[in-house]
């Protein structure tokens, strides 16, 4: 008989799990309230992310343990998307490389200890002119001050990513549920799997992930614009991060990383100041449809590391917690899916799969 799992939460961590512990025959049910046959706007805070696969544009000094674990799981993303390319027309791709651009010099010089940083693991970048960026790039603002060129970070369409998911755990046999998060205590499943983000604390208290807000915005093009990025852009325009990450239909820029900020809407500062900071550094896109603005709530650790485990030593076997993902959710899929399997089949691992799941330990908080 085949073991049972229920899986809280169908973001793209939680999507991702049960895909990958179908596929290994435990009979999965994966729960939230906001799934609707398919997955629809509003089922996680997955649903408005950028997607970028970022470790190295992200990294700063202080977060090694991240950078190495999004590394990994960078490592695991081209057969990934393979095996998801039978769920997904299009492919899960957005764009296949990355510039990252300083508006100024100031703003350079503030990315330049990220890049140090990223130099230990052995990657040499060296700064580009406004010129050589443009010529990768044609659509850079002229006035860009320079940056790097990163051909070793792509994107993921997140929509179509998540649709992909879904389809491909149905495939395996999981049973998608659009209803509320069962309390822990009542599943009957064998073992459950917490995925549900931000919202995990409110299943396991006492787990330090609190909600960060990002706010995003997307923009369609039309016959009159001019062509969308090829590559995913990300800057920095005096002093605030902007990205803009190609879509098929045009553009997503964002990401806002708003503190304490419980509303569910997007806020007008945002909006213009998103919007600016875009055409600033990517002019042709003021001419630009805008068609959504939104928000979602990232689950976020207090060393930014997500979480991966047992909920406490009385859980072993019975409760598994995977969040805290935070910026990183898409990048740290595949990695965080295949030790989530590996942790419900008590398998053994060694090496980095050891080193990642103890960086992702819930006992580093002291969780009970």
């Amino acid at each position: 008989m085949a073991r049972t799992l229920d899986v809280l939460g169908a973001g793209v961590i939680g999507l991702s799990i049960a895909w990958r512990a179908a596929q290994r025959g435990w009979s999965v049910r994966l729960f939230d309230p906001r799934l609707d046959g398919v997955l629809r706007q509003g089922a996680s805070a997955s649903w408005v992310a950028g997607g970028m696969l970022a470790p190295f544009s992200e990294a700063w000094p202080g977060h090694a343990a991240l950078l190495r674990l999004g590394m990994r799981s960078l490592e695991r993303w081209p057969g990934f998307a393979d095996e998801l390319a039978g769920f997904a027309p299009d492919g899960v791709f957005a764009a296949r490389e990355t510039i990252v651009v300083g508006a100024t010099a100031s703003d350079l010089q503030a990315l330049d200890p990220g890049f140090e940083f990223a130099r230990s693991v052995g990657l040499d970048w060296q700064r580009r002119t406004r010129a050589e960026l443009r010529q990768i790039e044609p659509g850079l603002a002229a006035d860009a001050r320079g940056g790097w060129f990163l051909p070793e970070e792509p994107a993921a369409d997140n929509r179509a990513l998540l649709a992909a998911l879904a389809e491909a755990a149905r495939s395996a046999g999981a049973q998608l549920v659009a209803h509320s998060l069962p309390e822990l205590p009542r599943s009957g499943a064998d073992c459950v799997v917490v995925a549900a983000g931000a919202g995990t604390p409110a299943l396991l208290p006492g787990l330090p992930v609190r909600p960060v807000k990002g706010e995003i915005l997307r923009l369609a093009a039309s016959p009159r614009t001019v062509g969308a990025p090829q590559r995913t852009i990300r800057a920095l325009v005096r002093g605030r991060h902007v990205y803009l990450v190609p879509r098929r239909d045009g553009v997503v820029v964002g990401a806002t990383e708003l503190e304490g900020d419980e509303r569910a809407a997007v806020a007008a500062q945002s909006v213009f100041e998103l919007l600016s900071d875009a055409t600033s550094i990517f002019p042709g896109l003021a001419d630009y449809d805008f068609v959504e603005a939104s928000a979602g709530f990232r689950p976020v650790t207090p060393d930014r590391c997500p979480v991966l485990g047992w909920a406490g030593p009385e859980a072993v076997g019975r409760c598994l917690v995977a969040t805290g993902h935070g910026r990183d959710g898409m990048l740290l899929a595949p990695l965080t899916a295949d030790l989530a399997v590996a942790l419900l089949e008590n398998e053994q691992v060694g090496g980095p799969e050891e080193e990642a799941l103890r960086a992702m330990d819930p006992a580093r908080f002291s969780v009970r």
